[in-house]
């Protein structure tokens, strides 16, 4: 995927499934852009580094200290932070549930120009080869 313009700050949000995603996006943007991450793993073990000339800030949501449900961790965690000033772009990739949540809230409640807000639907939980057909 390839964002056009230029934004005042980035959200990236997503399980350990989006990974590769969310790591390209935070080493392939420029020095002094502002990203904030969320990123839910299974525990602190699955925590990654980025080699990064922007501003990062990474929020790693472990399911293994989960104190509620955990089809709501990444919504729950995005719903307690405050987001930056200015006009921001949202990746989001994650389970089916997960990311529709997640979308309708950073446009319905965040207020996010839909246009700017990503979401993709990587899995479902209970299902197997999600959107593979046959």
């Amino acid at each position: 995927m390839v964002v056009r313009g230029a934004f005042d700050w980035y959200l990236l949000i997503g399980d350990e499934t989006a990974l590769p995603a969310i790591g390209r996006r935070i080493e392939e943007l420029p020095h002094g852009a502002r990203i904030l991450a969320f990123i839910e793993i299974a525990d602190q073990h699955e925590r990654q580094s980025f080699a990064s000339s922007a501003d990062v800030v990474l929020n790693w949501v472990g399911r293994d200290r989960a104190q509620s449900d955990p089809s709501t961790l990444l919504l729950d965690a995005v719903r307690a932070a405050a987001l930056p000033a200015g006009t921001g772009f949202a990746f989001v990739a994650a389970e089916n549930t997960a990311a529709r949540s997640l979308r309708r809230h950073l446009v319905e409640e965040r207020g996010i120009h839909a246009d700017f807000v990503k979401a993709y639907r990587f899995w479902q939980r209970g299902e197997v080869d999600l959107g593979q057909g046959g």
